[in-house]
């Protein structure tokens, strides 16, 4: 088990700081910076199931 709990951390740490990131452009209301935290390719779902499509291709 320590191995799991060794790998587990930096892993937590990563996601604590995106956490962090999105609500400080949240609450600056900085839509690029909010922006900028996620993959272009990922795809968004609401907390209610509902999808974000993707951008269509330029």
């Amino acid at each position: 088990m320590p191995e799991t709990t060794e790998h587990a951390q930096p892993a937590e740490a990563a996601v604590s700081a995106l956490y962090e990131e999105l609500l400080l452009a949240w609450n600056r209301r900085d839509a690029r910076r909010y922006a900028a935290l996620f993959d272009p390719d990922g795809a968004l779902v609401g907390f209610d199931g509902g999808q974000v499509p993707r951008r269509s291709e330029p």
